[in-house]
């Protein structure tokens, strides 16, 4: 049994014109199947609105059907040509395939396409910052016709397929598909007499110069934004953006973690034993870093302030030094009666076995 056409479109009996066009709008998006693939009651419940709207919108059919109902309904009355019932919704197609409207063409101004490009640096380069100048090739207005892509004192004319739409409507079965116009190329409008320096196109390929200003602290992997450096929009449209991704070379001492730098510390064994201070050296030249006596290999010792700078707020990182006791291979004769002297007096290690042997009695050692 057929549902009331009220019903379907969610209405009172009194409804009004505009409030008819406004819910059958509203539920054709909702339910288009191409919006619903996956749900195959999509397509019954599309045509069931389309039924309903094809009735209620026509003064004469909504008459007969609030005086009888669907028997008061002849098969010509239930018809309805898709072309008709959406010549005045082409907005519902615009918001399904991104047609843009009716003010929207795609030949109005446009801003350019984005551009990337890839920068390598040195590690000190992003530890002071620095300025590179790079080269780039990029579509720009044509010169001899702004960016028109008319001769020079003439200009476009309204496409005459689709009206300046820059899209036409066409009826496949039961669905009617938004598709571009392709006597203009979705642009709305066509070019009678071309620019002979760009043929049309309003945009020509040129060498473009840009300085890039790379802050202190940039990390590996950073993007930077260079406005309007990309490329030139069709119909005299802005440019675009151009990405710059940074790359920063390995050092062959420090390992970088945000604005902290790591490295390796080799350490002398009476060093080790007895501290001191030594000379480190950091991103930003050499410092003094005071050695713990009795330090061990895998130790971390810490200096504030002698890291990376931070981008945003200048502050700057750890250097944190990682340190790894040498233990001599080759030892001269003095070493060796230095060694042999400190063998004599140094305490005798607890062996394993002494040890465990300690647990088990119950003693520390």
């Amino acid at each position: 049994m057929k549902r009331d056409y009220y019903e379907v479109l969610g209405l009172a009996r009194t409804a009004t014109n505009q409030e008819i066009k406004a819910a059958y709008r509203k539920l054709a998006i909702q339910y288009h199947p191409d919006r619903n693939p996956d749900n195959p009651e999509a397509k019954n419940k599309f045509k069931e609105i389309a039924e309903a709207y094809a009735v209620l919108s026509d003064g004469s059919k909504r008459e007969k059907y609030d005086r009888y109902g669907h028997s008061g309904l002849s098969q010509g009355d239930i018809s309805y040509d898709f072309n008709d019932i959406f010549g005045g919704f082409t907005d519902i197609f615009d918001t399904l395939f991104g047609g843009g409207g009716r003010y929207q063409r795609q030949g109005s101004r446009q801003r350019g396409n984005d551009l990337q490009y890839s920068l390598q640096i040195s590690f000190d380069e992003a530890y002071t910052g620095t300025e590179k100048k790079i080269r780039i090739k990029r579509h720009e207005h044509c010169p001899e016709c702004d960016g028109s892509g008319t001769r020079p004192g003439t200009g476009r004319k309204t496409c005459p397929t689709c009206r300046g739409r820059g899209s036409v409507l066409i009826r496949q079965g039961f669905f009617t598909m938004s598709r571009t116009c392709s006597t203009c190329g979705g642009h709305g409008e066509v070019i009678e007499h071309p620019c002979e320096t760009c043929h049309g196109e309003g945009l020509v390929v040129k060498e473009h110069e840009v300085t890039i200003r790379i802050p202190a602290g940039i990390e590996d992997g950073d993007t930077l934004r260079v406005r309007d450096s990309g490329e030139a929009g069709p119909g005299g449209g802005g440019y675009g953006d151009l990405y710059i991704v940074v790359g920063v070379k390995p050092h062959p001492i420090f390992r970088r973690s945000g604005p902290d730098v790591g490295f390796d510390l080799p350490v002398t064994f009476s060093m080790a034993a007895l501290g001191g201070e030594m000379e480190i050296p950091t991103p930003g030249g050499k410092a003094e870093l005071k050695i713990p006596a009795g330090v061990q290999s895998g130790t971390v010792l810490e200096m504030k302030g002698e890291g990376f700078p931070d981008m945003n707020t200048g502050k700057k990182g750890r250097v944190l030094a990682t340190v790894h006791v040498k233990t001599p291979h080759r030892l001269n004769e003095d070493q060796r009666r230095l060694f042999e002297r400190l063998r004599e007096v140094e305490d005798e290690p607890v062996s394993v076995w002494d040890r465990l042997k300690s647990m088990f009695a119950g003693k520390s050692v």
